[in-house]
């Protein structure tokens, strides 16, 4: 009898606990459903952005490996063997940036943060490629136009100054692709964390005399870096 009752409790237990277990599966699917639809539309944005650059001409290069080209160049340029590697990268990566084969002029105007005479070269974060599209929806190319690119090396207020830029600007990112205007750029989380960010390394240095401002901006450049690192 006592067998009988601890077998019920057991068949009462297990079926209690695959009840919930149902319950929650019940409760978590349109969920996981939803966020898979939209993981996917966003997939999709980017393939239809990357298709349209395509047409445009632009060699897709191997993501990883221009990421890997921005973090161990840029910082690098005036060092002869490295400017040597960079200029015998693949020519998938010069025209995935210049859309013509210039790209070792770009580097240098890129380290230089000078622009040229017919293009805008813009600096933004963490190597997410910003590409402009006019007011037709048309992607302009280098050297024509207002273009943009990136490094994560600079992202400050002058850097970020987009008020040429006409038309919509693309975010292309391993979290998606967003169309967005100059306005909300500027208004993004990422643009406005790191404002917040270097406003709160000023305050904090304000104090320091004039002979270790100079200083103080080398090490404040690498906070930001790093800070745009972790966010990312």
């Amino acid at each position: 009898m006592k067998n009988s009752k601890a077998s019920l409790a057991r068949n009462s237990r297990s079926g209690m606990i695959l009840f919930v277990a149902l319950g929650l599966i019940a409760i978590m699917f349109p969920v996981i459903l939803f966020l898979s639809s939209t993981a996917s539309a966003r997939t999709r944005e980017v393939i239809r952005l990357r298709t349209e650059i395509d047409a445009q001409g632009i060699a897709i290069a191997d993501f990883n490996y221009t990421l890997y080209a921005l973090h161990h160049f840029i910082p690098n340029y005036n060092n002869i063997q490295a400017r040597d590697e960079l200029n015998a990268l693949p020519s998938e990566i010069h025209s995935y940036y210049m859309g013509v084969g210039l790209f070792s002029q770009f580097i240098a105007t890129l380290a230089s943060k000078q622009e040229t005479e017919n293009s805008n070269y813009i600096f933004a974060a963490k190597a997410e490629h910003f590409l402009v599209l006019d007011e037709n929806n048309e992607i302009s190319l280098l050297p024509e136009n207002n273009t943009i690119i990136v490094s994560d090396y600079w992202i400050t207020k002058e850097s970020m100054d987009l008020n040429q830029v006409k038309g919509k600007i693309a975010l292309i990112n391993s979290r998606g692709a967003d169309l967005m205007t100059y306005e909300d750029l500027m208004t993004s989380e990422i643009v406005q964390s790191h404002y917040a960010y270097e406003q709160q390394l000023d305050k904090a240095a304000k104090d320091l005399p004039p002979q270790l401002h100079s200083k103080w901006n080398q090490a404040k450049h690498v906070l930001v870096k790093n800070k745009i690192e972790h966010y990312n």
